[in-house]
């Protein structure tokens, strides 16, 4: 289940055009279809 903060993240980088990086792998499965949730070693 996904945080409010994490939702925030993800919206406001919709918003911007740019990606959110984390370590967080349950955040990054939650949106995979969005691409814009990435992890470090993908930057």
């Amino acid at each position: 289940m996904a945080k409010t903060y994490d939702a925030n993240y993800v919206a406001l980088a919709r918003l911007q055009d740019c990606r959110v990086v984390t370590l967080d792998a349950r955040l990054r499965r939650g949106t995979s279809r969005l691409g814009i949730v990435v992890g470090p070693a993908e930057l």
